[in-house]
């Protein structure tokens, strides 16, 4: 016997209107020069530097909000740093902030009355967002440290590390409870899902048997191309795997008794 199991998915896109902004025509990425359309020019076309190939500006800095995290953590870490070195028995507790890769665009910048131009001064780009938890380490701390940014030249002093940011990502809404139904016969036999044939499914004698076939059969479709797409979404993983079991009698066509069993699967989807 066999079985088809399709799975069907659909992609909605919206189109809206996009209205183009034509740069200068005598603008030459990589000249130095910023011309109109450019975030950057630092005279190459090279990506990495500071300043993206085609003269945009490169996702360099954090933009940071402040949230309240339902996570009551509390814990001792050690901090290690190619600057500073070793911070070692430092507290962290429950994270205060959200950090996003963000550009910058300075429209106006003093001190005092004194305007600031802006200095070409760039990173790499970012990928990571960021959770950042509230931390202490106790004495000694990092010494004075000279630094330049975009805004100029001077010396930081009374460092406190109070914040340890890393690595996170946002998980996509949670695609509630998944389910899964197949009947599991008293013979062998073959199903097919997506693009692939002749899957096999073992035969049962009872509810033990059909579970342990038609779990095997759920573990195979979850690893098939374009058959059940892994069970969750991408960035979600499985739990809370649960089974029921219902023995069917029926007449076959031949007008012969038989028995299957109706095998359901349902999952929740956890981010991780």
């Amino acid at each position: 016997m066999r079985h088809t199991i399709l799975s069907v998915f659909v992609t909605v896109f919206s189109l809206a209107t996009v209205s183009l902004l034509a740069a200068d025509a005598s603008a030459v990425c990589g000249d130095g020069v910023i011309d109109p359309g450019e975030c950057c020019d630092d005279g190459n076309t090279v990506s990495g530097d500071g300043c993206n190939g085609d003269c945009s500006c490169p996702n360099d800095h954090l933009k940071c909000y402040k949230v309240t995290d339902p996570l009551a953590l509390k814990g001792i870490v050690d901090l290690n740093s190619p600057q500073f070195g070793l911070e070692a028995g430092c507290t962290i507790k429950k994270a205060t902030k959200f950090c996003v890769p963000a550009t910058k665009t300075v429209k106006s910048a003093h001190v005092g009355k004194t305007t600031i131009v802006p200095a070409p001064i760039g990173g790499r780009e970012l990928s990571d967002d960021y959770i950042c938890y509230s931390i202490s380490c106790p004495k000694p701390v990092p010494p004075d440290t000279a630094v330049i940014d975009q805004f100029g030249v001077r010396t930081l002093s009374k460092f406190k590390a109070f914040e340890l940011c890393g690595p996170a990502r946002k998980c996509a809404p949670d695609p509630g409870q998944q389910s899964w139904s197949v009947a599991i016969e008293q013979n062998p036999m073959v199903t097919d899902c997506g693009n692939t044939t002749n899957i096999p499914v073992a035969a049962a004698s009872d509810c033990t048997s059909a579970t342990a076939a038609s779990q095997a059969l759920l573990a195979t479709l979850l690893q098939t191309p374009n058959c059940l797409g892994g069970g969750c979404p991408a960035g979600f993983a499985i739990t809370q795997l649960v089974s029921s079991c219902t023995e069917d009698p029926y007449i076959r066509p031949n007008g012969s008794p038989a028995i299957r069993w109706q095998m359901q699967w349902t999952w929740n989807c956890v981010c991780g």
